[in-house]
């Protein structure tokens, strides 16, 4: 099964389906739409108010640009890490999460947006919260925590925990450094 990228609008996290029909992603995602903040469903998530959350180590706020290699991939890959382009983007932001806080995307630079948490990073430590896997064709969110380090305009992660099967954001986010865009 294809994995579901995640987009945050106006404090909901809408989940649309990579492999349909344009058209068909609109209807899904007009849906979601219509039921944010009315149930407990799993294309939704509510986390505590920006004003709560801890700051953003100023060198670590920026876009950064990375590309896997095929030798980075595990056997038998995820369509998400096989299709599209090899090149990645990562956004860490201080604001455009759920609720306005706090957001680290994964963007594939053809595919778009694959997945956009809210986190938490304190002392070289970032806790991604509800991080989306679509392991075994089943929708479940997992909070997931990497060391980083910055170095000039590298950003570099290695995994402390990591719940979800598919492993397709520990590989993308540990694979390979990320170099800062912006």
């Amino acid at each position: 099964m294809s994995r579901n990228k995640l987009t945050p609008l106006s404090g909901c996290v809408a989940v649309v389906p990579t492999t349909r029909l344009a058209f068909i992603a609109l209807a899904g995602c007009a849906a979601v739409l219509g039921g944010c903040g009315g149930g407990g469903g799993a294309a939704t998530h509510t986390s505590a108010p920006a004003a709560r959350a801890a700051g953003v180590p100023a060198n670590l706020v920026g876009r950064y640009t990375t590309t896997l290699r095929r030798s980075d991939l595990p056997a038998n890959p995820p369509p998400e890490l096989t299709h599209g382009s090899a090149t990645w983007q990562l956004t860490v932001a201080r604001s455009g999460g759920i609720d306005n806080g706090q957001a680290v995307t994964i963007a594939n630079a053809k595919l778009g947006v694959l997945e956009s948490s809210n986190f938490a990073a304190r002392g070289g430590t970032m806790l991604l919260r509800h991080e989306h896997c679509a392991a075994a064709g089943h929708q479940h969110f997992y909070d997931s925590r990497y060391r980083y380090s910055v170095s000039g305009g590298t950003l570099r992660f290695t995994t402390v925990s990591n719940g979800c099967e598919d492993k397709v954001a520990q590989t993308i986010l540990t694979s390979r450094p990320w170099h800062r865009t912006r």
